[in-house]
């Protein structure tokens, strides 16, 4: 599916602005943040950006992750049901301080109390990645 066909599915206006955050986000191998997308698209103003993301995460384009690093990170989002987003395992590594969506490892069943409603779930293992590792 082109850029142009998943923003008309979404029913988003296919901007210059949102295409180009689209697909830089794409060139992410690991969850990024607000930071991160202003180095590389330099030319574009933070609010623009941080509109741009909200709206991709407000049409379930974009998931966010609160790893602890005090920045909150996105990851573009492949699920179909608005929720299994939330179920997947995070990775954060405590040296480079990047957190990556493992997708493949769900998050564990935990038995709640009865009465207890989940409002999202954040599943984060802290540890470091194999290119610290490799570095140490």
């Amino acid at each position: 599916m082109s850029e142009e066909d998943i923003f008309i599915a979404k029913k988003i206006r296919c901007t210059a602005v949102r295409l180009l955050v689209w697909k830089e986000m794409h060139h992410f191998d690991y969850a990024f943040s607000l930071s991160d997308l202003e180095e590389r698209l330099y030319t574009i103003d933070k609010s623009s950006l941080f509109r741009t993301i909200m709206l991709f995460k407000e049409k379930e384009m974009l998931h966010e992750i609160d790893d602890g690093s005090g920045s909150i990170k996105y990851c573009i989002c492949d699920c179909t049901d608005g929720t299994s987003h939330q179920h997947h395992v995070h990775i954060s590594c405590t040296h480079c301080k990047k957190t990556y969506c493992i997708k493949t490892i769900s998050v564990p069943f935990v038995n709640l109390p009865k009465d207890f409603e989940v409002d999202e779930i954040c599943y984060i293992v802290k540890g470091t990645c194999a290119k610290c590792k490799k570095k140490r």
